[in-house]
Order: structure tokens, then C-alpha cells, then sequence
């Protein structure tokens, strides 16, 4: 899910836009946002431009549960095993956190989640040996929209795993698709936490 925050700056004609999938919701309608920004949409000159539009309208932002013992749930994620998150169970259930949008087809691509294993790796890089862990997990394609969705869903979780390794492993995913036995490797991740 991402979330957008613009507003006008002290440019005339020039607004800053927040995009983020890291935002949080603090009193009401101020967020707090930790986020890379990049300016994208810059231009030399200003075009013959004669209207904008919405292809969709907007929709409503989507805010994280306040029951079922959710905070205490996420907390526990703040200090992970790894190595747990290697059972289809567990995964399903740990991304099952970040959809707050209660739509069939999101139970419907957790669900098709039906095998996670890994394999530790050790690789030659520049001289010096490092560490990792190839994770491989077996999805059923008919949980998904298409091949598009399960090369879409594949990258969530090579984003997810790249985020959740440890800080002195790299991870490499590999995503098998049943039944058509389809895999799609990719590449290997460095975890992206800053050392202590």
C-alpha cells in the first residue's frame, strides 16, 4: 500500500509529494514519514498544459487495526528470528500484519503461499567470504491473477526478506510456481539496516 502527502512549497507553482509505503498516522490527519525523496517531476519550462485530471478518483487512506491484540503483534516483529519466518505458516501469517485492507484477493495470494525453505549460502565477494540465505518459496498460481501477479507478489517478498535478513547475511529468493513448476530467481539482497 502506498500512501502520497503533497503540499505547496514556497516555489510558486512547486509542490513537494511524499510517497511512501512507511507512513504512520499520529493525531488524526498529521503523519509522520520516514521516506527517500527524489525529485521527479521537474521541468526546465513550464508546457502548454490545458488540463489535469484523476484517471481514478482517490480513494480513502487505509488505517492499521486498533483491536485483536494488534500493536502487541506488530511489536513482535521489532525483534525478529530470521530463521523463524522460514515456515509458509508463519509467513503467511507475518505479511497477514501489513494488509489492512480485508480484500479477498489478498486472503486468496496468502493462502497460495503453500511451501518456504531455505538453504544457507556462502559466496566469494571481492575478496572476503559472505554469508546468505537462499529462500525458496513455492506458491500455488491459481491463487493469483496471473503471471504478472506472482512476479509482482515475488517482488513484495524479495523486498520483505531483503528488509527482515540480518544484518550480516545477504538473501537470495526464488519463487516456484505450481503447477507449471516456473521458477523465477532473484538476485541477492543485502539486508538494508543501518549497523549499530
Amino acid at each position: 500500500m502506498w500512501h502520497v502527502i503533497s503540499k505547496l512549497t514556497s516555489t510558486p507553482g512547486s509542490w513537494l509529494s511524499v510517497i511512501s509505503t512507511s507512513i504512520a498516522r499520529i493525531r488524526g490527519s498529521y503523519f509522520k514519514s520516514v521516506a527517500s525523496i527524489c525529485c521527479l517531476s521537474r521541468w526546465d519550462e513550464a508546457g502548454n498544459v490545458a488540463g489535469v485530471r484523476n484517471l481514478v478518483a482517490p480513494t480513502l487512506p487505509l488505517y492499521p487495526p486498533t483491536g485483536d491484540r494488534f500493536q502487541w503483534r506488530v511489536l513482535s516483529h521489532l525483534a525478529p528470528n530470521f530463521l523463524s519466518m522460514m515456515d509458509a505458516e508463519v509467513l503467511r501469517g507475518a505479511l497477514a500484519l501489513y494488509d489492512w485492507t480485508n480484500d479477498e484477493l489478498n486472503r486468496r495470494r496468502l493462502a497460495g503461499i503453500l511451501h518456504v525453505s531455505e538453504e544457507l549460502l556462502e559466496e566469494v565477494s571481492g575478496g572476503s567470504v559472505e554469508r546468505g540465505v537462499l529462500i525458496e518459496v513455492t506458491l500455488d498460481s491459481h491463487a493469483f491473477a496471473g503471471e504478472g501477479d506472482v512476479m509482482l507478489f515475488g517482488e513484495l517478498l524479495h523486498r520483505f526478506f531483503g528488509l527482515y535478513a540480518e544484518i550480516n547475511l545477504f538473501t537470495k529468493l526464488a519463487i516456484v510456481s505450481l503447477p507449471s513448476q516456473t521458477r523465477t530467481d532473484w538476485p541477492r539482497s543485502k539486508a538494508q539496516r543501518a549497523p549499530l
